[in-house]
C-alpha cells in the first residue's frame, strides 16, 4: 500500500501520529469562510505537522478539504527535526474563489 506524506496546519493537527514540521515561503492566514489557509510569503514560515497516511486516508483528507473545489492539494518541501522532506502534500485554498 502506498504511503503519502501530508503537511497539516489546521483542523487535522493533533489528529494523527505525526512529527513537527515547518513550511517555509508561506504564511498561515484566515482564509475564505474563516478556515485556515496558507499564502506565499518569501519570509514566511508555517508550523504544523508531517503525517504519513495510506491512500484511503488521503482520499478522506481530499473529501474533508473539498480538494479541487475549495482547497487544492499540491507538493511542497518541509523541514522536520530530522531535516528537509520533499514531495509532501499540502492543502491550500483555491485562489479563484476570492
Amino acid at each position: 500500500m502506498k504511503m503519502n506524506r501530508v503537511f497539516v496546519y489546521g483542523i487535522l493537527v493533533g489528529q494523527y501520529e505525526a512529527e513537527d514540521a515547518s513550511l517555509y515561503g508561506y504564511k498561515k492566514v484566515t482564509g475564505i469562510g474563516g478556515y485556515a489557509d496558507i499564502v506565499e510569503d518569501n519570509n514566511g514560515r508555517v508550523d504544523g505537522e508531517l503525517v504519513i497516511v495510506n491512500d484511503g486516508t488521503l482520499k478522506y483528507f481530499d473529501m474533508i478539504e473539498s480538494n479541487g473545489s475549495f482547497y487544492k492539494r499540491h507538493k511542497v518541501k518541509v523541514e522536520t527535526p530530522r531535516g528537509f522532506v520533499e514531495n509532501v502534500w499540502v492543502y491550500q485554498q483555491m485562489r479563484n474563489l476570492i
